[in-house]
């Protein structure tokens, strides 16, 4: 079972995600989900127990901060020698902040933009 994410841990993870400090799963372009372990290396090296857990209880996200990227890139994704994965639930709560995030910054843009407003 995966960590339950605290308010808090999923506040700081969207604001992350908005400030592009994160790269998950949700960034790959379609079709390209099958670069998961490339990019994340530890899926590469995941044991049968492991795997299988994750087919039971599939995770919502994986993702990594990007000041942990390795040196190099594949088709233009960064790699990570390290991972987190949320649960689908928390990935919902996560991806709902990122877009209030996103309206609130649009919205002052859009009134400081047109200062009679």
């Amino acid at each position: 079972m995966m960590k339950k994410l605290t308010d808090d841990e999923i506040n700081a993870l969207a604001e992350d995600i908005y400030r592009d400090r994160v790269f998950t799963s949700d960034h790959l372009r379609q079709g390209d989900l099958n670069m998961l372990p490339v990019i994340f290396m530890p899926l590469l090296f995941a044991g049968k127990k492991m795997i299988e857990k994750m087919q039971k209880d599939a995770p919502g996200m994986i993702y990594e901060h990007f000041s942990e990227a390795g040196l190099r890139s594949i088709n233009g994704y960064p790699t990570f020698f390290s991972l987190h994965i949320v649960s689908k639930e928390d990935a919902k709560k996560v991806w709902e902040k990122f877009e209030q995030i996103k309206k609130a910054v649009c919205e002052v843009i859009k009134h400081d933009d047109n200062p009679s407003q």
